[in-house]
This record gives C-alpha cells, sequence and structure tokens, in this order.
C-alpha cells in the first residue's frame, strides 16, 4: 500500500489534522484491471472497503477521497471505471457529489453506498442518474452484494463504451469508403440513407426510408444499376461498378454489398480521383482497426451477458451483431478493390 498526500482542506469541511488523503490499493495483475474511487469522509472506513473489495477482486486499484471536492480533483486527472460514494458528507453530500460528476463524465458507474439516508434518498439518486443505492453492511454478505454490484456496472460502462468506439470507427471508414451510402432490404426497400445518397436519389432521408427504390427512381429499372443489385444480392458476391448522375455531373464508384437481410451500397465520388487524399491502404487499416474493436465488443458483451442477463445488455449485444455485419460489409469492399 503507497499514500500520497492530498491538497489543502477545503475552507467549508472540518479539518481533522490529517493531511494524508488518498491512499491507494493494488491487487494482482491476473486479470483486466479495474479502477474504483470510494469516497467516504469516514477514514477507517475507507481502509476497510478497499481492502474488503480488493480481496474479492483479481484485479483492483482503489483510490479513495475523504470529501466530494478532493473526488472531483482526482476524477480529473485519473480515468475511473466507478465510483462508491457516502451520502452524509461535509461540504458537499453524495447526492451533489453525484451530479457533479455526471457534468465530468454522464455515463461513469455511480454507486450511492451510505448508512444514513431512506427511501427518498434512494429514489432521488436514482432519478439523478445514481446507478445503484446500497446501505452499508460491513458483513461478508454486504460486500460479496457490494462487489457484485460493481462488477455488472463496470462490465456494462466498459462494453458501451466499446460499442461507441465501434460506431466513430463505422463512420470513420464509411466517411472514407464512401461519399454516399444507401441501404436495402430484402423487397428492395430503402432501410437507411445518409443525406448524401437521399441527395443522390433526389429526396429527404424522410421521404425515401420505407420506400421501394425502383419506385422512387423508375429510371433505375432496367438500368445497370438495378442488374449489378440483382447480381449481387443472387450470387451472394460484393459488386462494384461505375455510374454516372447527369444531374450532378459527377461519375461514382459504386460497391454493392449483399447480405442476408438486403444490400448496402456505398457511393465514391471518383469524378477526380486527384482529388482523392484518402487511398486504399488507409481504408484497408480502418477496417482492421474496426475489427479488432467489434472483436473486443463481442467478447465484453458475452461477458456482460454473464454478469448480468438484462434488457440492456442485449441491446448492447444486439448493436454488436449489427456492427459485425458492418464490419464484413466494409471487408468486402476492400478485398473488391484489391
Amino acid at each position: 500500500m503507497t499514500r500520497e498526500t492530498g491538497g489543502p482542506s477545503p475552507p467549508d469541511r472540518p479539518d481533522d489534522g490529517d493531511e494524508v488523503a488518498v491512499e491507494r490499493f493494488v491487487a494482482r495483475p491476473d486479470s483486466e484491471e479495474i479502477t474504483l474511487l470510494v469516497v467516504d469522509d469516514e477514514r477507517n472506513l475507507l481502509s476497510i472497503v478497499a481492502s474488503r473489495l480488493q480481496e474479492r477482486f483479481g484485479s483492483l486499484e482503489v483510490v479513495t477521497a475523504k470529501h466530494g471536492t478532493e473526488a472531483l480533483d482526482l476524477l480529473d486527472s485519473k480515468a475511473v471505471d466507478c465510483v462508491i460514494s457516502d451520502y452524509k458528507m461535509p461540504g458537499m453530500d453524495g447526492l451533489e457529489f453525484l451530479e457533479k460528476c455526471r457534468d465530468v463524465e454522464p455515463g461513469l458507474p455511480f454507486i450511492l453506498f451510505t448508512s444514513k439516508g431512506s427511501e427518498d434518498v434512494a429514489m432521488e439518486a436514482i432519478d439523478a442518474g445514481a446507478t445503484d443505492y446500497l446501505r452499508k453492511n460491513l458483513n461478508d454478505e454486504g460486500f460479496a452484494l457490494l462487489a457484485n454490484r460493481i462488477e455488472n456496472a463496470v462490465v456494462q460502462y466498459r462494453t458501451r463504451k466499446l460499442a461507441r468506439e465501434a460506431e466513430r470507427h463505422v463512420q470513420r471508414v464509411h466517411d472514407h469508403v464512401a461519399d454516399a451510402y444507401l441501404g436495402l432490404d430484402d423487397g428492395w426497400h430503402i432501410a437507411s440513407v445518409d443525406e448524401r445518397g437521399a441527395d443522390l436519389l433526389g429526396g429527404t432521408r424522410e421521404d425515401l426510408v420505407g420506400e421501394r427504390l425502383w419506385e422512387v427512381v423508375p429510371e433505375l429499372v432496367d438500368s445497370p444499376l438495378q442488374s449489378a443489385f440483382e447480381e449481387a444480392v443472387e450470387t451472394g458476391e460484393t459488386a462494384t461498378f461505375r455510374m454516372s448522375h447527369e444531374g450532378m455531373g459527377a461519375h461514382f464508384e459504386v460497391h454493392a454489398v449483399p447480405s442476408p437481410d438486403g444490400l448496402s451500397a456505398y457511393f465514391r465520388d471518383v469524378t477526380d480521383r486527384t482529388e482523392q487524399g484518402v487511398t486504399l491502404d488507409t481504408v484497408a487499416d480502418l477496417a482492421v482497426d474496426l475489427r479488432e474493436t467489434t472483436d473486443a465488443l463481442g467478447a465484453a458483451t458475452d461477458r456482460a451477458t454473464e454478469a448480468c442477463d438484462c434488457e440492456e445488455v442485449h441491446a448492447i449485444a444486439g448493436e454488436q451483431d449489427d456492427l459485425a455485419e458492418v464490419v464484413e460489409e466494409l471487408e468486402s469492399i476492400v478485398d473488391g478493390d484489391g
């Protein structure tokens, strides 16, 4: 155990003469480490909570603070996976601290852990965005419950972060692969379309989604584009071809990627290749990064399902499946270009 000396006490909290305000307890590094911030004005209880939780996790770092002001300073300087906070504390109570935590990191797991309060406090905490509320119980059963709630909250938090990261990767790759995107279901209805794709079809996203492509743009019937789309669906292989758009005065390279549910089409403006600043190698590198992220998300989702078989986790699992399909589409584009 190592100790760090905290800053000066704020003027609105009692000074007990103890300048040592932060303690760290680091457990075995035999699994992915969790960083936990425990906030309580009772110093002995801080040590008890830190050491008892350390016994229950394979790898855990516990950072402790004696009041909300100090805890907020720690959140500014250190990445934390979960916050455990007392309710009754000098200067700033647990609910006030929760509100400020939400300003720093809206999704950070926050468990109000207190011996004082009431059902009204519990409801207020949940309404304010607390992940959970537990009454202090310092026996084995109480710490087992607290450890379980922490693990569930952290697994879900990390899984959501991975999902957001994967979505950002998808957008980056989309931005590099295509200037426009069109998603069709197995009946050739427009399931999704971005703004650029809507411009190509001569409408708005709101008006186009749900409509049948051949009815929206009847001039595409019996066109090379329809033939390429149908061939991609029939063969199950990505089709790549060129098309011109007279209205925009542009030439596009189109990648039609089939899936069991329909087809995704990516349109890349190739009117002036010299202005294309991104090479296929860049797209391929982004696709590799995206594959690694979605693989990690899949593992995290499996763990989240084991830890908490709840509706939110199932929703994240569904998002992961959708992202995995997108990865396969983008990899098909890269392979097809090669």
